[in-house]
């Protein structure tokens, strides 16, 4: 089964992935013995969360969707309500909140 062509409502490029930042969050131990030796912390195996954001075009650097459950339903072919220009657009997506160096971005959560 071929995946259907999607399109960056932002700049139009065909794109058949999307790029996203993952936070994961774990609990270490720092032990005096190890800090003595030179060692700095006892690394967990497992993590206690990990979460995913920020699902953004890979050309232009656009947020495309903000949850792993929107960028599945994007990716898919159908639609998640974002259009370049759509006044409707949630306030927490689109083109001024890139995460991308070098584009035009107003948020704090910029590189």
């Amino acid at each position: 089964m071929t995946a259907p062509a999607v399109k960056c409502p932002f700049c139009g490029k065909v794109i058949s992935y999307l790029e996203f930042d993952v936070t994961a969050t774990c609990t270490a131990q720092m032990y005096q013995e190890d800090v003595i030796e030179g060692k700095f912390c006892d690394m967990p195996n497992l993590l206690d969360e990990v979460q995913f954001d920020n699902f953004c075009c890979p050309e232009c650097g656009e947020l495309i969707a903000g949850s792993e459950d929107e960028a599945e339903e994007f990716l898919k072919g159908k639609a998640v309500g974002v259009e370049a220009g759509d006044a409707g657009f949630p306030p927490a997506l689109g083109r001024d909140n890139c995460r991308r160096p070098g584009t035009a971005c107003s948020v704090a959560v910029c590189e």
